[in-house]
């Protein structure tokens, strides 16, 4: 039997000041993986096209409705288009992580946050949208193991190390 899970349940987090908050009001957060290719033809498959995938990215589309999170006056334990949009505006490069509630899955990474519009339509919330582009690899972690490449990340038993490219 298969097991689904509830989309709700994927919360996308951004690192602000250290600490790891929630993007507030989510709707919907997608994860999307593309490669760049090159087409390519041999005489051993006559005439048919293949492809050899070249460089790799990554984006993160995010949507949810407005609150205020701003100190002083909002919540400051999650993030909301008026911080997010001054992220975006100071160019910043940041860490982010998508958290799955139910089993524990994480993706994670850092990213800047390429576009961040607002919608204001007549007798409903404010709602935002934006898009985080990924800055290097993307990693995976189930529980408390890490998918990692041995070239960026090494263990020796007291200090893990990251190696940005």
């Amino acid at each position: 039997m298969s097991t689904f899970y509830n989309g709700g349940r994927r919360i996308l987090y951004i690192k602000d000041n250290g600490v790891f908050k929630p993007v507030a009001c989510l709707t919907s957060n997608s994860f999307q993986e593309q490669s760049e290719i090159i087409e390519t033809t041999t005489l051993d498959n006559a005439g048919w096209k293949t492809a050899t995938p070249t460089n790799q990215g990554y984006a993160i589309s995010f949507s949810g409705v407005q609150i205020s999170t701003w100190p002083g006056i909002g919540d400051t334990s999650k993030l909301s288009y008026d911080r997010l949009k001054s992220i975006k505006r100071a160019r910043e490069i940041f860490d982010w992580e998508i958290r799955n509630l139910v089993n524990l899955e994480v993706d994670f990474g850092q990213g800047f946050i390429s576009s961040i519009s607002e919608e204001a339509n007549n007798d409903e919330f404010l709602s935002f949208s934006g898009q985080i582009v990924g800055y290097g690899r993307p990693i995976f972690s189930t529980g408390d193991s890490v998918t990692f490449d041995s070239t960026l990340i090494t263990w020796d038993d007291t200090n893990l190390t990251f190696d940005q490219e």
